[in-house]
């Protein structure tokens, strides 16, 4: 059938009407209400001073009406009619009629108060007393007098006064609302056959949209359907969550029934990858960015799983149909979701040293140290090592791809294990060197294609020298005085893999908090260098000043070095004493620190004390982690 369409319009009761009735509906692949209130108000503004509203799209089929362009106008329209009250605000207000009630009262003294609470008071009758139309329409002006005289005793008997006064602003209001309801509203109407709503969805949105790519996905993957089994129970209530929630309690959400939804345990391509990004980066907060709103599409589900069967990072958006021909049948495509939590676990157990250190943002939550896009290329790896094969033509391109997700590849055991040994390695590398900062996709796909990427020895002289590198950058880019840099990934990274070394089992699972400190600390250089007014200038926040100490209730040591902090050295009496906080936390001793503390030091004794001592603990750091490299 021909697609054709035609201007129209509707009335704002008509759309409220036919919201509430189910005759619009809202097709799955929405992305839902994302408006906040403030971009609703803008909008019932507009409305209010005559702007140009847009154009709703509605694509109609079978006497029901999908919406496929204007979502969240319809939405904010529909709200204004169920509660008008909702988008009045102070600004509706004439501050002449807040003025004549203040004069009404003859009062001298703090009359900003007396301003604030009498337009307090009113917008409150507006917002609590009259919620709906038929309310506004039936306001009656004596209970707003009536309240007021209540918290204001020398209103009594000026009731009559108070209702003139407010009578006109009022008026407005109640004109302002019943004009918004005689709104016609522009729409366009799309006939045609159903099969092609999805597209036409994708046509639109596409051009000069907010809706981001794999918001668009939802309607061009969702021909096909994937029984999900037991294991994977989760993905249907991620997706039943997103959809109970897509309509925002208005809207009726087209073919869906909750109990329905669960019990056929079929979801279309984008709900399967859609929710098995919400799942893993809810799971593996270490790992995966997570951000807990049912609606938000989280680009690590589409991003890894097409990797994980060669797929270009640009080529993402046939990701569908590559699953559907390797996998071949629901099954696999059960079984592969299995095998990609499988890698990601190996990952995570193998990470868990560096991204749960203790040290890492304990107050904020899981901080992510890597880019997504690091992260999924280390899980495709081992994944595709594990289940694919495939040739490459003479272009680098993969051909012959064959993914067995029910067996291993016949080199595999002895690929893991050099996995194991050396991809944290890799790691700690490109996270220091920031080497997938700004990474392009091309980075990915040569990756995914390299079989030794993450299987390549690195050796301590390697390893040392790209830790070199970055310290001698570190300090040359973090020449300070009065702006401090604040903490970064690397300087975490650093500490991680240092102190891990030096705890203990009970340490990394006990309760004991740690804070990153700075021993020269941030106030004292800052001091010192002012001393000079900028003519000296220091890497303040070197990683050979940085330390993990551990925090002891209501620590704050200010412009102390530790030695001279004796409140902090109180309280860790009878848990710890000074010397196992030298060797095992500060890494340095009294007299390396105690100089700093001279008021007299010179510009060049400063400059050369404090470079020594920031290279000399730096390498005393990187002796703890060569003697430990093996087990890294």
């Amino acid at each position: 059938m021909q697609n054709s369409w035609k201007p129209d319009t509707i009335s704002v009761i008509q759309l409220r009407d036919k919201i509430l009735g189910g005759e619009i509906v809202v097709p799955q692949y929405q992305r839902g209400i994302v408006w906040t209130q403030t971009q609703k108000d803008k909008l019932i503004d507009s409305l209010k001073k005559g702007y140009p509203f847009g154009t709703i799209l509605l694509y109609r089929m079978n006497n029901r009406d999908r919406i496929i362009d204007g979502l969240q106008r319809s939405s904010t329209i529909f709200d204004f009619m169920q509660n008008p009250s909702r988008f009045f605000n102070e600004n509706d207000i004439d501050l002449e009629m807040i003025q004549s009630i203040i004069r009404l009262m003859e009062v001298n003294g703090n009359l900003e108060r007396i301003r604030d609470e009498v337009k307090r008071k009113f917008v409150n009758w507006i917002k609590d007393d009259h919620p709906t139309m038929d309310s506004v329409r039936n306001i009656q002006y004596y209970k707003f007098a009536s309240k007021l005289i209540e918290s204001f005793p020398i209103l009594d008997r000026k009731q009559d006064k108070i209702i003139e006064i407010i009578t006109p602003t009022v008026d407005k209001y109640k004109s302002i609302c019943e004009k918004l309801i005689g709104i016609s509203l522009p729409v366009i109407v799309i006939e045609g056959d159903e099969a092609q709503l999805p597209e036409v969805f994708e046509r639109i949105n596409s051009l000069g949209t907010t809706l981001t790519k794999h918001q668009i996905y939802a309607a061009t993957w969702s021909h096909e359907s994937i029984k999900i089994n037991t294991n994977h129970t989760y993905l249907l209530e991620i997706n039943r969550n997103r959809y109970d929630v897509l309509g925002d309690g208005n809207f009726e959400i087209e073919n869906y029934n909750s109990s329905d939804f669960l019990a056929n345990r079929t979801l279309n391509y984008f709900e399967f990858v859609f929710a098995f990004g919400k799942y893993i980066s809810k799971e593996y907060p270490f790992l995966f960015q997570y951000e807990d709103n049912h609606k938000k599409v989280e680009s690590i589900g589409f991003n890894l799983l097409n990797a994980c069967i060669l797929g270009k990072n640009n080529d993402i958006n046939t990701l569908n149909y590559r699953m559907k021909n390797l996998l071949t049948t629901d099954e696999n495509l059960n079984i592969f979701l299995d095998e990609v939590i499988s890698s990601i676990k190996i990952v995570d157990k193998c990470l868990k040293k560096i991204t749960r250190f203790k040290g890492n943002r304990r107050t904020d939550g899981p901080h992510i140290l890597h880019s997504e896009l690091l992260i999924t290329s280390i899980v495709a790896s081992l994944f595709i090592n594990k289940h694919i094969s495939y040739n490459l033509d003479a272009n680098g391109k993969p051909i012959d791809i064959l993914v067995n997700v029910r067996h291993n590849n016949t080199n595999w055991n002895i690929f893991e294990s050099k996995f194991k040994k050396w991809f944290v390695k890799s790691y700690i590398i490109d996270v220091m060197q920031q080497k997938w900062r700004g990474a392009g996709d091309s980075r990915l796909d040569a990756v995914i294609l390299n079989k030794d990427a993450y299987t390549k020895p690195i050796e301590w002289i390697e390893f040392k020298r790209s830790l070199n590198a970055w310290f001698i950058d570190l300090n040359q880019d973090r020449q300070e005085w009065r702006r401090i840099s604040q903490v970064k990934d690397q300087e975490i990274v650093f500490l991680g893999i240092t102190y891990a070394a030096l705890f203990t089992f009970l340490d990394t699972q006990n309760d004991q908090n740690y804070d990153v400190e700075h021993l020269v600390t941030k106030k004292l250089l800052k001091t010192q260098l002012e001393r000079f007014n900028g003519d000296l200038k220091l890497p303040i926040s070197s990683i050979g000043n940085l330390c993990l100490l551990p925090e002891y209730i209501n620590r704050s040591k200010k412009d102390k070095v530790l030695y001279e902090d004796e409140v902090y050295l109180e309280k860790i009496h009878g848990h710890i004493t000074i010397e196992d906080i030298e060797s095992k936390y500060s890494l340095t001793n009294r007299g390396e620190l105690m100089f700093f503390v001279n008021p007299n030091i010179t510009l060049e004794e400063l400059k050369l004390k404090y470079n020594k001592f920031i290279d000399n603990r730096f390498e005393r750091m990187c002796s703890i982690i060569e003697a430990n490299y093996n087990i890294l």
